[in-house]
């Protein structure tokens, strides 16, 4: 099954890719490792841009040096699964490589519990699960499982897509019964209906748009540590190369290290994602410049005087601030049922 990204997922993923790097390596005296991918998705992957083919999650989850002892994988759509399968198991021979088929709510809380009562020593392995969904696939309850499978004082390292601009996409369905099961689907991965306080707050203008999705991603990573007891949250926002804002990267972990990993990756994804915008700002430019002399470009040129002009870029580095008490809309709320 083929799938095309723009430019940015293969950002995040490059940045997976770094941080499984460094995580296989920390984790490299443990007797096993363990990684879980929620939301496995296509063994067929490109470019919008160049229509090259990249790799997915799964794929450089098994590059990973050094190797995880168990990749597991989880895919909703039928198609997808046979194709993502099979292709890993040709390229990648006597990897211990598990395959669960359907909604990935009801499959790894089940394999998790199997995992426990195995007595293979699971519950005690280095484990990261990468939880890619679209807009609200994952439930809370999935999340909870996760965190808990683990014995000790280290739990499960996630990280986690959260759309917090296409939140308030979904509840702008014109249908109030279909914006209400979209509801319910964000009420089931929050665990909680306290975010539909932070909407009607938007609604009613208490709220912009930009303290809205910032309100949106503080109840998240609230929950995470708050509720679950997560001793960090990193959010890595990831954007368009207009700048703007599409969704943001959760990562929670209880590690010292995984957490000095993981802000050193975000901060690499950030200057990718800086020069991303540099260049398409360059090549805007250039092209009204074109425009404007009545001349036509030649791609070599352009991408030669882009490089020139941007050079190396760097983020600018933003302080990672602790998730706060979730805004509360100022009057009488009704309870939950």
């Amino acid at each position: 099954m083929t799938r095309h990204w723009g430019g940015w997922t293969e950002v995040k993923l490059d940045a997976l890719q770094s941080y499984l790097h460094g995580f296989t390596t920390a984790s490299s005296k443990a007797l096993k490792t363990l990684y879980l991918d929620l939301f496995a998705g296509s063994d067929e992957n490109y470019s919008r841009e160049t229509g090259n083919r990249f790799a997915g999650s799964a794929e450089r989850a098994l590059a990973a040096s050094p190797g995880f002892s168990r990749v597991v994988l989880c895919e909703l759509d039928p198609s997808a699964v046979a194709g993502l399968e099979a292709a890993l198991r040709r390229d990648h021979p006597g990897r211990d490589i598990v395959v669960l088929p359907g909604d990935c709510n009801e499959s790894i809380p089940s394999y998790l519990a199997s995992l426990r009562s195995s007595g293979q020593g699971w519950e005690r392995a280095p484990t990261f699960a990468f939880l890619d969904q679209v807009a609200a696939e994952i439930r809370w309850e999935t999340i909870e499982a996760l965190a808990r499978f683990r014995e000790g004082w280290r739990k499960t390292e996630l990280w986690m897509y959260f759309g917090e601009s296409f939140l308030p996409r979904g509840m702008g369905n014109k249908n109030p019964g279909e914006a209400e099961e979209f509801a319910k689907r964000i009420d089931a991965m929050y665990g909680t209906p306290r975010w539909r306080e932070i909407h009607l707050g938007r609604r009613q203008d208490m709220l912009t748009g930009a303290e809205l999705k910032h309100e949106l991603v503080n109840l998240m990573r609230w929950r995470l540590e708050h509720d679950l007891g997560y001793a960090i949250t990193v959010p890595l926002q990831i954007t368009r190369d207009n700048g703007a804002g599409i969704y943001t990267m959760i990562f929670a972990s209880d590690d010292p290290t995984g957490e000095k990993i993981m802000r050193h990756v975000s901060g690499k994804a950030a200057d990718a994602l800086e020069q991303r915008k540099a260049r398409a700002r360059m090549k805007r430019e250039l092209a009204k410049r074109d425009a404007k002399l009545g001349i036509e470009g030649f791609d070599g040129l352009l991408e030669e005087s882009i490089s020139a002009s941007t050079g190396t870029l760097r983020a600018p580095v933003q302080p990672i601030d602790e998730p706060v008490e979730p805004w509360r809309y100022p009057f009488d709320w009704p309870e939950e049922d």
